[in-house]
């Protein structure tokens, strides 16, 4: 079914969080990486387009790529490499190779997603290439996404246009009211995309096509992690809502595996990278929680929740998509520094040479005694958005440097260090403490919305606090 391209869109709406409205605990079990997902760790998508129409900067912004994936090791881009108009050979070569893509029996030689671009900048837009290509070629269950770039390009000419009539008609007025030439220019430039461009678009394809259709400015060369949306900053590029709609395509049947895939492989939105991660994280906590509906003895309780810490950190890395050439997320020693940003000092000085499953063993234990449901859930819903906060962190410092900076247990040090004293920890954990108890534990909605605003919290207080300092410096 058709979706109107310029709606709203939802901020979870790739995140699929109809939960059931009590968890069967009979059937929960701690969940390991699915297999499919060791399989295939990268998405692959292919772009279409005519030459010069922008798709190498909208793939670098997106992607944080130079040349060929460069820079980044969870996409592969198959780039059609620009055609012209009624190049019909090359139509039936991209024909060739989706059809070639489409009968490949695992998951990773199979073609993902498509984006199509077509520019703004252009008297027509719309050539043979094109119709052929949305009417003729088929695509199968493979998500096309048409992309409309150069957008800023149109909103200039009918800013062009603005003025040279303005001038035209106050010709004693030297004075020219840039800002209102600026409005009308965005108006007029969003009708003139409505009308010619999105909706001349649909009556070609028919309006109930499942192609989707964003619009989007050539971003400018942003340097560092400027460009990155976080904590739902606004984004007048509209890439953030091309990547949206890219993950809201994914509807197959492996469509969650598709969906970690691309929340890795994107680094344009760290919003979509913790929505993916939080919903990777939920997967083990039912899993813990529905095994402790019949109360443990603290040892076992203290090794299913190290597991389970393990697990949460092994499925909230594959959304991330952290360069990690070394694998140091893999080394016990990096994880028990992480696990370190979930307890108390003092507690934490006891492992001595025992190592973290001490710490477990000690908390359920000394705070605990028995290993009941909320305490667990508690533990649990702190652990996933902690581990999801350190790592938006660790993925930040590293898109410093454009995602160069190598990671190491020193880096990890310091980020957890900082989350551990950070007044956005201690928000996260108030608010989860105070939301949790035995009535809505089994409550797979009402937990889910606790987890996701704590980290809502922790994530604008943190915001917060990197703003202000820029300003300070």
């Amino acid at each position: 079914m058709y979706t109107s391209p310029d709606s709203a869109v939802s901020p979870h709406s790739g995140i699929e969080n109809g939960f059931d409205e009590e968890v069967d605990t009979a059937k929960e079990a701690i969940p390991e990486l699915p297999s499919v997902l060791l399989d295939c760790t990268k998405f692959r998508i292919l772009i279409v387009g005519q030459s010069g129409v922008g798709e190498s900067t909208i793939c670098s912004q997106v992607f944080n790529v130079s040349g060929k994936c460069a820079g980044n090791e969870n996409i592969i881009l198959h780039d059609s490499g620009g055609f012209e108009a009624g190049d019909q050979d090359a139509l039936e070569e991209i024909q060739t190779f989706i059809r070639h893509r489409r009968g490949q029996p695992r998951l990773a030689d199979q073609l993902h997603c498509i984006w199509y671009c077509i520019s703004c900048d252009s008297p027509r837009p719309f050539q043979i290439a094109e119709e052929s290509f949305f009417k003729d070629v088929e695509t199968g269950d493979v998500p096309v996404v048409a992309i409309f770039t150069q957008f800023d390009l149109l909103v200039d000419k009918h800013f062009n246009t603005w003025r040279r009539e303005w001038k035209n008609s106050h010709p004693y007025d030297r004075h020219l009211p840039d800002e209102e030439g600026e409005r009308m220019a965005r108006w007029a430039a969003l009708e003139d995309y409505n009308q010619n461009y999105r909706d001349e678009l649909l009556r070609r394809i028919g309006l109930h096509s499942s192609v989707g259709i964003r619009r989007v400015k050539i971003p400018p060369a942003l340097a560092d992690r400027a460009h990155i949306t976080t904590c739902r900053s606004a984004d007048p590029t509209g890439v953030e809502d091309l990547v949206i709609r890219t993950v809201n395509g994914l509807t197959g049947n492996n469509h969650r595996i598709l969906r970690v895939l691309w929340a890795a492989a994107q680094r344009f939105s760290a919003d979509l990278k913790v929505e993916q991660s939080l919903a990777q994280g939920m997967s083990t906590f039912w899993g813990v929680v529905g095994s402790n509906a019949i109360p443990l003895t603290p040892l076992v309780g203290a090794t299913m929740t190290y597991r389970a810490f393990g697990s949460i950190v092994t499925n909230l890395s594959a959304a991330w998509g952290i360069p990690d050439p070394h694998r140091i997320l893999c080394e016990s020693s990096a994880r028990n520094v992480i696990l370190e940003g979930f307890f108390d000092k003092s507690i934490w000085k006891a492992k001595g040479a025992f190592g973290a499953w001490t710490v477990l063993s000690l908390v359920t234990l000394n705070i605990y005694g028995p290993l009941l449901v909320v305490p667990t859930a508690v533990l649990l819903l702190k652990i996933i958005a902690g581990v999801t906060l350190i790592f938006e962190r660790l993925f930040l410092e590293q898109m410093v440097d454009g995602g160069s900076l190598p990671l190491s247990t020193d880096l990890i040090r310091t980020v957890v260090t900082k989350f551990r004293h950070s007044t956005g920890q201690k928000l996260m954990a108030g608010y989860i403490n105070g939301s949790v108890d035995l009535a809505n534990t089994y409550k797979k909605q009402k937990i889910w919305n606790v987890l996701e605003q704590a980290t809502t919290l922790a994530r604008t207080q943190t915001a917060s606090e990197y703003s202000k300092k820029g300003e300070a410096q």
